[in-house]
């Protein structure tokens, strides 16, 4: 899960133990918020949480104030610690989430999905890694290149949007051999094998494009600087 720094969020978290839910013991239920660094933030450690008999999950609010990213990364790991009592027992769940800045790209995983032709059931958003892909684009095309890029509102934007979009198709494809061979019919599912050569084409596709939208990026820059490196005034008397 990704929250937009310097927004607040409302996190869900079930209280389950070995896949079965439980209800906290009455009084018992506290939380605490860490940081990248995994120290407790100020303000929110140890907090107690109202729970019934038949409380099965938790609500955790978690302020803006705690997310901000430190200038020297690109994004932060918080991490929710819930401590409670079952049948007297000490219990600890632990929920782990990024801050990340807000996305210059237009790329969703409905994109993602549009592309491999997958429906939503087989690869929740969740799944789906945009921040990773965005951040190998990056380090592919170089952080001025795409950024001049993705911000040009011209073809250079869309070519940038298509670079983080194919990356994000060519990550989640080694695992859609798996999803895409499983189909639902009456409520039961049930395996069919996928023909490997679509699968195949599919990530070639995507290559191409990725290649296509590199290239209309990297040789468009490098044309353009070294037309500029080039180019000298000429004297009017010596030539």
């Amino acid at each position: 899960m990704d929250v937009i720094a310097g927004t607040p969020t409302a996190l869900i978290i079930p209280f389950i133990i070995g896949n079965q839910p439980v209800a906290p013991d009455v009084g018992s239920v506290t939380y605490t918020l860490k940081d990248q660094l995994g120290s407790p933030m100020v303000g929110l450690t140890d907090i107690p949480y109202v729970t019934t008999p038949t409380t099965y999950q938790m609500q955790v609010l978690v302020p803006s104030s705690a997310h901000s990213i430190d200038p020297a990364r690109r994004f932060e790991r918080r991490g929710v610690v819930v401590n409670f009592k079952l049948n007297g027992e000490e219990v600890q769940l632990t929920r782990s989430y990024r801050v990340v800045p807000e996305p210059t790209h237009t790329v969703t995983p409905a994109d993602v999905r549009a592309f491999i032709g997958i429906e939503e059931h087989e690869l929740p958003d969740s799944d789906i890694d945009i921040l990773s892909a965005f951040l190998l684009v990056e380090k592919d095309v170089g952080a001025t290149e795409l950024a001049a890029a993705i911000t040009s509102g011209t073809t250079a934007e869309l070519s940038a949007n298509t670079l983080v979009r194919m990356r994000a198709v060519l990550d989640v494809l080694p695992s859609a051999k798996q999803r895409m061979a499983q189909s639902e019919k009456n409520g039961v599912k049930e395996f069919s094998r996928v023909d490997l050569k679509e699968l195949d084409k599919l990530k070639k596709d995507a290559e191409d494009r990725y290649q296509e939208a590199y290239d209309d990026i990297v040789v468009t820059t490098e044309t353009t600087v070294s037309l500029f490196l080039v180019t000298s005034n000429t004297d009017a008397i010596t030539g």
